[in-house]
């Protein structure tokens, strides 16, 4: 069924991964898709089993993001994603101001990576995520200051990065699904859906 052959995928990955960071054990790449891989199961198992090994990867990301010695387009993505990744993550947890914190600080570190390579297309899906969800939120909060709704710039940037990304195309394309949903686009939602 679907679900055995995600967990064979799943399962192929992290054995890919695991071999990523024994080769290279001191670039953020692996330890950022393995934190990935953790969050999926996670959020596909509703458990928190892989919990310290996520945030540890997430940890020897940014460790590694940054000890490069050189801001590169590579390391912002991977410092910026691991942040949006966190940021995600403890908004789960209910630890918002955190989650508020690191979700800007990887935002912020993405527009600098879109500054100095706006070709980095995998940069676009935490950039257009984020504009698309702080105007949707901020609906419900009319004595916030005004924020513009920036929710069809954030699809567009999120499309962008599922078209032309090589990292995030799978994630994007799920995140895009849940967006139109709550958006009420629910025919894109379902064609989007069909694609992914």
């Amino acid at each position: 069924g679907l679900v055995g052959s995600e967990m064979y995928i799943r399962d192929r990955a992290e054995k890919l991964i695991n071999r990523i960071i024994k080769t290279a054990p001191s670039q953020p790449a692996g330890y950022f898709f393995k934190a990935a891989v953790l969050q999926s199961k996670m959020m596909d198992y509703e458990t928190d089993n892989w919990e310290q090994e996520f945030l540890d990867n997430i940890h020897l990301t940014l460790k590694y993001a940054k000890r490069r010695g050189k801001v590169d387009s590579e390391s912002l993505f991977y410092q910026g994603s691991a942040l949006s990744y966190l940021a995600f993550y403890q908004g789960k947890k209910g630890h918002y101001l955190q989650a508020i914190r690191n979700g800007l600080s990887g935002i912020s570190v993405l527009k600098k990576l879109i500054k100095l390579s706006p070709d980095f297309n995998d940069a676009y899906y935490g950039i257009g995520s984020y504009k698309f969800w702080r105007s949707q939120i901020a609906r419900y909060f009319n004595w916030l200051p005004l924020i513009s709704d920036e929710r069809e710039e954030g699809l567009a940037m999120v499309q962008r990065a599922i078209e032309s990304g090589k990292f995030t195309r799978y994630a994007a394309t799920n995140a895009i699904v849940w967006m139109l949903l709550e958006y009420k686009k629910t025919e894109e939602a379902f064609s989007w859906a069909k694609i992914g």
